[in-house]
C-alpha cells in the first residue's frame, strides 16, 4: 500500500489522507489482510482506497468503509 498526501502537505506535518492498497482481478486477497489494511487506516484516520487493476491495466478504485455490526 502507498500515503496519499493532501495537496501542499510535507509528509511529517501531518498525517496522509488516503491510503491506497493495490490488487489485481482475479489474485485471492485474504480476508485477514483486508482487514488489516482496514484497521490500519481506521486507527489512523486515513481514508481506505483500493485499486482494483483487472486484465487490460485499467485501475477501479472503491472507497472502502468500515461498517460495524
Amino acid at each position: 500500500y502507498f500515503r496519499v498526501y493532501k495537496k501542499g502537505v510535507k509528509k511529517g506535518n501531518e498525517p496522509a489522507k488516503f491510503i491506497y492498497f493495490g490488487i489485481f482481478e482475479g489474485k485471492p486477497v485474504p480476508l485477514a489482510r483486508l482487514h488489516e489494511i482496514s484497521d490500519y487506516a481506521m486507527n489512523n484516520r486515513q481514508d481506505l482506497i483500493l485499486a482494483v487493476v483487472d486484465r487490460q491495466m485499467d485501475i477501479t478504485y472503491y472507497n472502502v468503509k468500515k461498517q460495524e455490526i
